[in-house]
């Protein structure tokens, strides 16, 4: 190992320690505890602070840029692929009065949980993907809970998403999201089916440098609807850069917000760092300050994250991703107020064909 890779490693390891330090701190005093485990794809991201707006993914990328859905190194063509979570349908089978009508039979309840398996299918070829995404647990109506597995209020509060990526050329893409929203209001009254869109750019520069620009479009009375942990609103232009700065550790940017001066969070700034540590572990670490408004208090936001055994690994060569693959996703976020800790539980479970 050479020296330059020791005082990284070290680095690291001390940092991942720090923070893992400090995490313990949060479990331990924490007040409010959220748990996002049933059918997400926001472990990486949130793991890296929400920096993810030019970093690279399979369907995880089609919720922040759709330009950034990446699939096959080798640029296979007319392929279809399936993704699959296994947690969602277990989960439906043992709560189904969360998921089915009272009066439902057995039989029914477990046929209907078939239906949540399939979390994202696409379709590729060389210069375009296609691709859906299904039942992306909300983070807008969530509550805190004790229970790791919360099926509460999942059946009217997910969106859909539906993706287009094209490659214009080599090094540029472009990409169009539609999601499909609902949500329980407050007071109790079901909203379904409301449109929204998001158009991207990914622009990579070498192999190792990549800048990423997404328009956010939300539909009337979901304008907050992904504003509470991921910092995202309506009508903006959000925009990030990854930089690979050493063998497998990535360095992340994101500013939020460029374009509306009344909306908050306005030009708010996200960090995020990962690193390839060892094969089949990746781990992640992210940042962002929220700032004081009339509405709300200054905070702090970091997050600790990893992600283990890499896919790529147990395919032939030809079905390998252009990035790691992993199967199991998981991401602590703090939020550190002056009047409470906040702990949010992210995991991310998905099998592909």
């Amino acid at each position: 190992m050479s020296f330059l890779k020791r005082i990284l490693y070290s680095v690291y390891l001390n940092l991942f320690l720090l923070i893992l330090g400090l995490a313990n701190y949060n479990l331990v005093y924490s007040q409010t505890r959220y748990f996002v485990t049933l059918s997400n794809l926001n472990a990486r991201p949130l793991a890296l602070g929400g920096a993810f707006f030019s970093a690279e993914d399979d369907i995880a990328s089609m919720n922040y840029n759709p330009s950034a859905v990446s699939l096959y190194s080798t640029g296979r063509s007319g392929k279809f692929t399936f993704f699959f979570n296994p947690i969602l349908p277990l989960v439906s089978i043992m709560n189904p009065e969360y998921f089915s009508d009272r009066k439902a039979s057995r039989v029914t309840e477990i046929l209907n949980s078939f239906k949540y398996i399939i979390k994202g299918i696409t379709y590729s070829k060389r210069s375009f993907i296609l691709g859906i995404l299904f039942n992306e647990e909300s983070l807008n109506s969530i509550e805190s809970s004790e229970k790791f597995f919360n099926p509460e209020k999942f059946r009217y509060n997910n969106y859909s998403t539906l993706l287009l990526n094209i490659k214009l050329a080599k090094r540029l893409s472009f990409g169009f999201a539609g999601n499909i929203f609902s949500k329980i209001t407050p007071d109790g009254r079901v909203i379904k089916r409301k449109w929204g869109a998001s158009y991207g750019l990914l622009i990579e520069s070498g192999e190792d440098f990549s800048v990423g620009i997404t328009y956010i479009d939300l539909p009337y009375n979901f304008s907050e609807y992904r504003k509470k942990i991921e910092r995202i609103c309506d009508e903006t232009i959000n925009a990030g850069i990854s930089y690979e700065f050493y063998k497998n550790t990535t360095f992340y940017l994101d500013i939020r917000n460029l374009n509306e001066e009344e909306k908050t969070p306005k030009r708010e700034v996200h960090f995020g760092l990962e690193n390839d540590f060892i094969r089949h572990i990746s781990l992640r670490f992210g940042y962002f300050q929220v700032k004081q408004t009339e509405h709300s208090e200054e905070k702090d936001v970091y997050s600790l994250g990893f992600g283990l055994i890499d896919f790529n690994e147990f395919c032939k060569i030809e079905n390998r991703f252009t990035h790691k693959n992993y199967i199991f996703n998981y991401c602590a976020v703090f939020e550190r107020y002056y009047s409470e800790n906040i702990v949010w539980h992210f995991l991310s479970l998905n099998l592909r064909i």
